[in-house]
């Protein structure tokens, strides 16, 4: 594996990539998963290096890495109050995620059509960790909410097995 291009080696700081055992352990999951008879409808992740990178060797182990796109969702990205720097940790420090030009450029089979539930510049402020899980409950439910009708007409044509309902995976 090698580290995908970027503007700024400094882009790295705050958006870090994959260690090498995280990316075998990526794809050993997806590969039990494949194992397991789990297939996965669609993939979310989020903007963060280390979670696109996971995603994707997940859906490499599911042998999916061509056949479905990563959906990039901002909403998703982890507490952005443990990104603060200042003499109160009152200033917000944002990583520089990669754009999905850039995502594209390096091989990562994204969506580029998707439309984020939420976008950076509304992630973009300083919020507490209770806020953070309240936004990750919001997001996550509205994307459910878009897969609903999916599942209803999976459960009228009466296919209600574990291989047969719609699998999301959020990384």
């Amino acid at each position: 594996e090698t580290l995908p291009f970027r503007a700024s080696i400094r882009d790295f700081d705050l958006d870090p990539p994959l260690t090498y055992k995280g990316l075998k352990d990526a794809f050993h999951t997806g590969t039990v998963l494949k194992e397991k008879g789990i297939h996965i409808n669609y993939c979310y992740s989020s903007p963060a290096l280390r979670c696109v990178q996971t995603a994707a060797k997940v859906l490499e182990g599911l042998q999916l890495q061509n056949k479905l796109k990563m959906r990039i969702e901002p909403g998703i990205f982890e507490c952005t109050g443990w990104y603060t720097a200042g003499e109160n940790n009152d200033t917000l420090t944002m990583p520089r995620f990669m754009t999905k030009k850039e995502l594209l450029e390096n091989k990562y089979v994204i969506d580029k059509n998707y439309h984020e539930q939420m976008s950076m510049v509304d992630l973009s402020h300083l919020e507490n960790e209770l806020e953070f899980y309240q936004r990750c409950h919001a997001v996550t439910a509205n994307i459910l909410k878009m897969h609903e009708q999916e599942y209803i007409n999976n459960i009228q044509q009466g296919q209600t097995s574990p291989q047969q309902n719609v699998h999301i995976l959020f990384v």
